[in-house]
């Protein structure tokens, strides 16, 4: 199953409508087209050498060359989420479980971390954008970072309660890091326009594998909004509220564990890219005053990262079973730790 081109020319003054309608005030720059534009023909020494050469000349390709759909329209979602959501949908296709009706993939003028999606009778819309990438992108690194000392630190030893605090002791920017995107986001309620943050000390490679696995499981979980809209009658308690977020988090898991990078992405395929996109959603709220509250349409997210863990290893071979387990308790730890030292220094951010 591909994604719908968006030629309908109804359909894409709708979708126009929508984004004005979703648009976070302030971000205007972000959709500046020109500016992308201007980057890509500067080719700074630094991006390309993040980058690599090569991948660089993509990017300055797929820039240059972007034709936008709508006036908001940006090249990140369609060349970063556009690959994700096919493999996606080619995963729940071939699990018998896709959504029958079209989906179309337009860019998110929101700021906040999820995708938006809006189930139709005829052409399914999922809206995505920098906000979701910012928040996967700088919550990677975060994680990645961490387990980069780890390793600098311990080896491949695993990670211990004593190993954890040891490690924050000794390279404090470890911690400091997730307090400061906490609180930036507790401020602003996004992640964009946080600033550059180097890999190191972790492997880029691992971050990028964080990334993937986020991604695919956000935008899996936003495909199974459209196949329950579809499977369940109208009216349905099932179709939205608290039991429909934690059906299509078992659908995103499902999707993006089958996903073709998520076969080869372990952080995907244990579930870890959702457990911690979760996770840091968690942590990012504790630095708010609505902190903990139910929304009533969403569950508490304690209880959907604790439903991730509990259906990958509901849903993991025999043989495989050991070492996932193992992955995923270490990050339980891990993050566990992490918000033990955020809930410490919530006050110091308040005053």
């Amino acid at each position: 199953m591909a994604i719908e081109p968006l030629v309908d020319e109804e359909l894409r003054r709708y979708v126009e409508y929508l984004q004005r309608g979703m648009h976070t005030p302030g971000w205007e720059a972000v959709y500046d087209l020109e500016a992308y534009k201007e980057h890509a023909r500067a080719v700074p020494p630094l991006s390309v050498a993040d980058f690599g050469v090569e991948a660089w000349a993509k990017y300055q390709r797929q820039i240059l060359e972007f034709q936008p759909d709508t006036v908001f329209d940006s090249p990140i979602t369609r060349f970063g989420f556009g690959p994700r959501l096919v493999e996606v949908l080619d995963a729940a296709t071939r699990l018998g479980q896709a959504p029958h009706r079209p989906v179309i993939l337009a860019t998110s003028t929101g700021s906040s971390a999820s995708p938006f999606a809006l189930p139709s009778d005829g052409h399914h819309l999922l809206f995505a954008g920098l906000g979701t990438a910012s928040f996967c992108n700088y919550w990677s690194k975060a994680f990645a970072r961490i387990a980069g000392y780890l390793v600098t630190d311990f080896g491949p030893q695993s990670a211990t309660s004593e190993r954890l605090h040891e490690t924050f002791a000794h390279h404090p920017e470890a911690v400091i890091l997730p307090a400061k995107l906490c609180a930036y986001h507790a401020a602003l309620q996004t992640l964009l326009g946080f600033g550059v943050v180097s890999d190191h000390p972790g492997n880029p490679a691992y971050r990028i594998e964080l990334v993937v696995a986020m991604e695919l499981f956000i935008l899996g979980h936003e495909i199974g909004h459209f196949f329950l809209e579809e499977k369940l009658t109208s009216g349905s308690e099932q179709r939205a509220g608290p039991q429909a977020e934690m059906a299509c988090d078992q659908y995103g898991l499902l999707v993006s564990r089958t996903a073709s990078s998520g076969l080869e992405n372990w952080a995907a395929f244990t579930g870890c890219g959702a457990y911690l996109f979760l996770r840091a959603i968690e942590m990012s709220a504790m630095f708010e005053d609505k902190a903990g509250e139910d929304s009533g349409s969403h569950p508490q997210v304690e209880a959907r990262a604790a439903g991730v863990i509990k259906y990958v290893l509901d849903n993991t071979a025999q043989d495989q079973l050991p070492a996932v387990e193992a992955y995923l308790s270490e990050y339980k730890l891990i993050c566990d730790e992490l918000q033990a030292f955020l809930v410490s220094t919530v006050p110091l951010f308040r005053h």
